[in-house]
């Protein structure tokens, strides 16, 4: 990807890339994916190069602007530096800017392919009424399921970004390891107290609550209940998503310490109104609670650190 850095007086960085989905500048001018144009790193909007009063930029002219490394870069870019060819967004993860609309994206998809491929049945199979057949049936409850969950991945994520700064780098709907599709992960937050792994739950009012057996003379032992069903299941596929970030991290130096944490993030559920609850050493938050904590993180790593760790996850874990 050819991209440059704006730095204007108290203008904020902007950096100028192809755009990757259609936008609109706040000028109104209409931008095409594939446009290059800025994107805004504060207001997080699309600016046009009229807008940014720019010259048309040749890769080595983008090269010279790069004075700072972006998120996954090896090393800063110089003067002897050779300039990357022009690329897609979508080949540089590490750089892409992270929206509320990137979650749910995968459930989106699959939802839309089954409604493709159900609509494309019917119609074959009823030339003449499968129009109105597929209006008065409706998707099915699976179908309509799945964006259900995207949508509530698209608010939680809307209300986590919302609150936290550029301190904390996110990635969004990622699989579990290139090729694997057996699940992904909603949610990656890389702070200064480490790598949090967040699995977004649409469960509109319902009560959520942990329920703890045994003692003394038996096995104590922990279960999720989400509205008087037992949901412990849920403890499985977080326990693939940690394993999965810490088979990332393999390459990475482990004589700093990289704390891995997992949190269950309801969106709209009946959560308690104080304190946290625990599950088999997983964290149960609200997705405005999940935000606050992100933007309060406390911790030893540094900025370099932590771009580190979010370039190598982007690289182990692709977009799902």
């Amino acid at each position: 990807m050819s991209e440059a850095s704006v730095e204007d007086g108290n203008r904020p960085r902007v950096k100028v890339m192809r755009l990757r989905k259609d936008g609109v500048c706040s000028c109104g001018c209409s931008l095409p994916v594939g446009t290059r144009a800025g994107w805004d790193r504060v207001k997080r909007v699309v600016v046009c190069e009229q807008c940014l009063d720019l010259a048309p930029l040749d890769s080595s002219a983008a090269a010279a602007h790069n004075s700072q490394p972006e998120l996954g870069a090896a090393s800063p870019i110089t003067a002897e530096s050779r300039p990357e060819p022009e690329t897609d967004l979508d080949a540089s993860p590490a750089s892409k800017p992270v929206t509320a609309s990137d979650a749910g994206a995968s459930l989106r998809r699959e939802a839309d392919r089954r409604a493709a491929k159900r609509e494309a049945t019917v119609k074959e199979r009823f030339p003449r009424v499968g129009g109105l057949l597929l209006a008065i049936s409706g998707e099915p409850a699976t179908t309509q399921s799945l964006r259900v969950g995207a949508e509530g991945e698209r608010k939680a994520a809307e209300r986590i970004l919302g609150r936290c700064g550029e301190s904390v780098l996110f990635l969004l709907n990622r699989r579990l390891g290139p090729g694997l599709r057996n699940g992904d992960i909603d949610m990656l937050a890389v702070t200064a107290e480490g790598i949090h792994v967040i699995d977004i739950k649409y469960f509109k009012g319902a009560k959520v609550e942990v329920r703890r057996s045994g003692g003394l003379f038996t096995a104590r032992t922990e279960n999720l209940w989400i509205g008087g069903r037992n949901r412990t299941n849920l403890l499985d596929s977080m326990r693939r998503q940690l394993e999965a970030v810490e088979s990332a991290l393999a390459s990475i130096d482990r004589s700093l310490k990289i704390n891995v944490k997992g949190t269950l993030c309801f969106v709209d559920a009946n959560l308690p109104l104080l304190g946290t609850l625990h599950v088999r050493g997983v964290e149960i938050r609200g997705s405005r609670e999940m935000g606050r904590k992100l933007r309060s993180a406390k911790g030893l790593l540094g900025e370099s650190d932590r771009r580190s760790i979010y370039a190598q996850l982007a690289e182990a874990l692709p977009s799902a």
